[in-house]
């Protein structure tokens, strides 16, 4: 009886120490297999790829890129509803800014970003814009549709980020991109402006997957939405 415990206890000794020396591993594993790539690398590389300036943008703790391009639409919330929103008369073009942590590369959202054109003579040709955060399809982003005039071909963006104000962890991060930060970017190539569809666009609601609009009733006969003399499908 003694040796049958002296060889299981070898056995849970042996068992422990195996399995101790592994523990990271064998959680890698599990997760390389069960889990898809990384999503914050892969949201570096979709703004590697879809922005530009990235390299002269890296200051003061952040590392901020900008896309031009035409006009775009986009859904935005009204009423407690998101509706789609087709660019406006007058707006030309779309303009992107990734705000990234210089370091990590993660998204920085809570950010106040405002952007503005100049020409190559130094004249302003576009007014201090906002930029809204944005839930992009690749990574989110700052963004707003502007409004440049006619016949520019090169200009100067300049972009100011000021820092979030919501609360951080960690001592390190109470010391970095703490004040606001301004970038230049000389000689942006002006894209053909979009292709406005003019006023009098009706906005469409977003539904959520396998939900519908409301339908509305047939009228019946003697509802104030029934016209005189119409009658409802049931008396038809």
């Amino acid at each position: 009886m003694i040796l049958n415990r002296n060889i299981l206890r070898g056995a849970v000794l042996a068992a422990v120490a195996a399995c101790a020396a592994p523990p990271v591993f064998c959680a890698r594993a599990a997760r390389a297999a069960d889990t898809p790539p990384s999503g914050p690398a892969d949201e570096n590389r979709n703004i590697a790829s879809a922005m530009k300036g990235l390299d002269a943008g890296t200051t003061g703790g952040v590392r901020i890129g900008y896309s031009l391009s035409a006009a775009r639409g986009w859904y935005v919330w009204q009423g407690g509803a998101l509706m789609w929103r087709d660019p406006l008369v007058g707006e030309t073009h779309h303009l992107a800014v990734s705000v990234q942590d210089a370091q990590d590369r993660r998204i920085i959202p809570g950010c106040r970003v405002t952007a503005s054109f100049t020409d190559v003579q130094g004249r302003n040709i576009g007014t201090s814009t906002p930029l809204a955060f944005t839930w992009g399809d690749d990574f989110h982003r700052y963004a707003a549709n502007i409004a440049l005039p006619p016949g520019i071909s090169r200009a100067r963006l300049g972009v100011r980020v000021e820092p979030p104000e919501f609360p951080r962890l960690g001592r390190p991060d109470g010391h970095s991109f703490t004040l606001p930060v301004s970038v230049s970017f000389a000689d942006l190539e002006i894209p053909a402006p979009a292709s406005l569809p003019g006023p009098g666009y009706k906005p469409r609601p977003a539904f959520p997957a396998g939900r519908h609009p409301a339908v509305t009733p047939t009228p019946y006969p003697g509802s104030p939405e029934a016209k005189p003399g119409e009658k409802g499908k049931a008396d038809r």
